[in-house]
């Protein structure tokens, strides 16, 4: 199993509607899990929560037949997603797992500081994530751990990416 986190700053969210943002973010997804599908040359399912806006089965209905929508209206095809489905509460276990795995990542995301309970939890999921080894160094930045927007202008932000970034070092590294 391989584990890709979609990371935006609350401050950049806030301006946006709940469907935005889920939109957003599985698109994120899905299209990494493309990529790692290439990469790997293998096939997938993708299964997702229930989408909290209405007629969410449609959206996904409209990615499978059209691909996603692109920020330039342009279509991205994904030729290895052979199925696209919703899940609910108390329907599968492999979610449940997913939401430990989640809960753990963003727990050490929003911890400030970085404490015994941090460090023992990040470097399993770093493992579980998509990455690329070169030697002893693990990147998963545009692998398993995607920041949103890729290209950050305002410096604020991109100075709060790189205290994150940091942060996961430092837990690494413990």
């Amino acid at each position: 199993m391989k584990f890709v986190a979609y990371l935006v700053l609350h401050e950049i969210a806030r301006e946006r509607t709940l469907e935005q943002l889920v939109r957003w973010g599985a698109n994120t997804v899905v299209s990494t899990f493309q990529k790692f599908l290439e990469h790997e040359n293998e096939l997938g399912l993708c299964i997702v929560d229930r989408l909290p806006f209405a007629h969410g089965h449609r959206s996904l209905e409209e990615t499978f037949q059209l691909g996603l929508q692109m920020p330039n209206n342009r279509r991205r095809i994904l030729s290895r997603v052979l199925l696209f489905a919703e899940t609910t509460q108390r329907e599968s276990f492999v979610s449940s797992a997913v939401d430990v795995i989640l809960g753990s990542f963003r727990y050490c995301v929003n911890q400030r500081e970085a404490t015994r309970t941090t460090r023992a939890m990040l470097p399993p999921i770093i493992e579980m994530m998509w990455n690329r080894r070169e030697g002893d160094t693990v990147f998963v930045r545009e692998y398993g751990l995607v920041f949103r927007p890729m290209n950050v202008r305002a410096p604020h932000y991109r100075r709060e990416y790189d205290r994150l970034t940091r942060h996961f070092t430092e837990l690494l590294e413990g």
